[in-house]
């Protein structure tokens, strides 16, 4: 599935430009929701990113009995 946090992001309906507009003004006008979403997101990306996730994906791969090996799966 899609891994997404509300509190980290700015959610809005495809296409919807002015209620993207709302989310950044009130990011705009609130100092301590803008910090609060910006240390979210940082601690984010230490997690939700290309290589942590190959591991965890190779990881599972190996726990199913299969061999990979220099990022191919025999």
């Amino acid at each position: 599935g899609v891994q997404y946090v509300p509190q980290a992001a700015i959610l809005f309906p495809a296409g919807d430009v002015d209620a993207l507009a709302d989310g950044i003004r009130t990011l705009l006008a609130d100092d301590k929701a803008r910090r609060s979403r910006g240390v979210r997101l940082a601690a984010l990306t230490r997690v939700l990113n290309w290589d942590v996730q190959a591991q965890r994906f190779l990881t599972h791969l190996r726990d199913a009995g299969l061999s990979v090996a220099e990022g191919a799966v025999e």
